[in-house]
């Protein structure tokens, strides 16, 4: 391609963005999130929120918040603006921290579990690209739905609702000691359990061994070519087999790749064991 022709190929590019609007659109980006991130809001509506590091997802349309799970959180909640971003084809989204934690309750065994969470969401508004690429109305199609205020004092004189986090129960600190030490022995009785189902898995293969050559020679390429890995001590304990690849003797090969299988797993499961104080 000759350097003319390659100049006219880049002017193409550089027209084509500019009729999507994309460098406005960044600029839109970049003045929003100086003019709102860090700030606080009130909610003029109800979120939802699953209460972990997640943003859980809300639609916006026409200035109503829709979706969303988890622990709802009425009008008037105190936020803080963690992030906006514009789509360069479509999305107008702003991140969302609830300022105040949430008493996250659980039953887990014999135990009611009490938790502080930190809870956020995220709200996608939908808006046409004439918005996106226009400041003011992006920012009024925020306003909509948030109450922005410079900091927390200042919002906290508004609409607040007053929500504050509930207190944990009188017995709470006895409680964790032994719910910590049940989750030990639990979690140890876990591995021990699923360390004794697969060596007798394994031990199921062999026992009923073959002393076919063919099944042998397959026996011992199963498992030379079995390779397991695991993310986390629950994907161990949740871990069910299935062969992969095959062998001329289909038996042979699978019964080795239950050993090898079965064997790599038990090891690794002790590696889950966790100190009993």
């Amino acid at each position: 391609m000759s350097h003319r022709t390659l100049r006219a190929v880049v002017r193409r590019f550089v027209a084509l963005f500019s009729l999507l609007g994309a460098p406005l659109v960044a600029d839109v980006e970049s003045e929003l999130r100086s003019a709102l991130v860090g700030r606080f809001a009130l909610t003029r509506g109800a979120l939802l929120s699953e209460c972990t590091d997640h943003f859980t997802d809300h639609k916006v349309t026409a200035g109503r918040v829709s979706g969303g799970t988890g622990t709802r959180f009425e009008a008037g909640e105190l936020v803080r603006i963690d992030n906006v971003k514009i789509g360069a084809l479509s999305g107008l989204d702003v991140n969302l921290t609830i300022v105040e934690p949430f008493l996250l309750s659980f039953v887990d065994g014999p135990f009611t579990v009490h938790e502080e969470r930190r809870c956020r969401a995220q709200l996608n508004f939908e808006v046409p690209r004439e918005v996106r690429k226009d400041r003011a109305q992006s920012l009024a199609a925020i306003a909509a739905v948030l109450e922005r205020f410079d900091d927390d004092d200042a919002a906290r004189r508004g609409a607040w609702n007053r929500r504050a986090r509930a207190p944990f129960p009188k017995d709470w600190e006895k409680t964790r000691v032994a719910y910590g030490k049940w989750k030990v022995e639990h979690r140890n009785e876990l591995v021990r359990a699923k360390t004794e189902e697969v060596l007798r898995f394994a031990e199921q293969a062999l026992t009923y061994m073959s002393g076919d050559e063919d099944y042998l020679a397959s026996f011992a390429a199963g498992a030379r070519y079995r390779s397991d890995s695991w993310s986390s001590c629950e994907a161990m304990l949740t871990a069910t087999f299935s062969i992969s690849g095959s062998g001329k003797n289909r038996n042979g090969w699978a019964d080795g790749q239950k050993v090898a299988w079965a064997t790599h797993l038990a090891r690794s499961l002790q590696d889950c064991l966790l100190e009993v104080d």
